[in-house]
């Protein structure tokens, strides 16, 4: 029984090695593309009018 814990620690070991790379890819994915959401975010040229006029508003309430 040896050879086949053997095998089947080598076989399984390695299902799990490319499971864990797969997650681990998609995650890296996700999080990349979440992160360049964010930053694309303030390029729209509405985003830009709102965070202006929240800027000009309270800019005006300091004074």
């Amino acid at each position: 029984m040896f050879i086949w814990d053997f095998v089947a620690d080598t076989v399984l070991g390695q299902i799990v090695d490319w499971i864990y790379g797969q997650i681990i890819g998609f995650l890296g994915n996700f999080f990349s593309a979440m992160g360049n959401m964010g930053a694309e975010l303030f390029e729209m040229a509405w985003v830009q009018a709102i965070v202006q006029f929240f800027f000009q508003f309270g800019w005006r309430c300091t004074e």
